[in-house]
């Protein structure tokens, strides 16, 4: 089975494809949130980290917003250890009095489980796991999986390591940020077009320029990927 799900990745070549298929297998294996993160320094030398998956965009921006990666139990521990692990395990030396748990709550990230994978160097990639905190099989569905799930943690870094070393050749101008921006912000391109004051067709083009660039279907992951890469920070 392990060799068959392995050959059904390799063999896509779209991105938006590959990890449409990921999130499937995942979701098969009862996880319903999952967040891929890369960060390329060390936690307290790094300005921002890459994040992609599934988890809501408000909380996403919050989290990166604040810099909670320095201080979240999880990517503390997730930095330390090669070692996949729950985060009901995590110690309390590293959990500490953090509120972060809590606050990740109201966007659906209750309990969960990480797989670090490190590269030489300080950076680091982790692939984190989670469900509703009222999820009471969510650990055995975990153990069942677990060699499933590490395959497929080795299988999304590869992948996403190939984007983070195109991330400095990929450039969207600021008239295309600022489009994205307001379509992020959940205006249809009607009304993106009346504040930038250009037409819906204008506003079509860009969006379609940048889906281009990213390698994406449409405007959903255009969004969800132009995030995880910080391309929106600038607008």
């Amino acid at each position: 089975m392990f060799n068959d799900i392995e050959n059904q990745l390799k063999e896509i070549t779209n991105k938006a494809e590959f990890f449409s298929t990921f999130e499937k297998i995942l979701q098969s294996c009862g996880v319903s949130k999952y967040a891929y993160v890369y960060t390329p320094l060390s936690l307290d030398q790094v300005s921002d980290i890459y994040i992609f998956g599934n988890y809501d965009h408000a909380w996403v921006g919050i989290y990166k917003g604040e810099k909670y990666y320095r201080i979240d139990p999880v990517m503390l521990l997730s930095s330390r250890t090669p070692f996949p692990f729950f985060w009901k395990d995590i110690p309390m030396n590293i959990k500490g009095k953090s509120d972060i748990f809590e606050m990740a709550q109201d966007y659906g990230i209750g309990k969960g489980y990480s797989i670090p994978m490190h590269d030489p160097g300080f950076s680091f990639g982790s692939l984190h796991l989670s469900v509703d905190r009222n999820d009471t099989n969510f650990e055995m569905r975990i153990s069942q999986n677990c060699l499933l799930l590490r395959l497929l943690s080795i299988m999304v870094h590869s992948y996403f390591s190939q984007d983070v070393k195109q991330y400095n050749s990929i450039c969207l101008s600021s008239r295309e940020k600022e489009c994205l921006f307001w379509v992020s912000q959940g205006k249809t391109y009607w009304e993106t077009a009346i504040i930038l004051g250009v037409t819906e067709r204008t506003i079509k083009f860009h969006m379609s320029n940048m889906a281009k660039k990213l390698n994406v279907a449409n405007a959903k992951q255009l969004i969800a990927k132009a995030l995880a890469m910080n391309l929106l920070a600038e607008v």
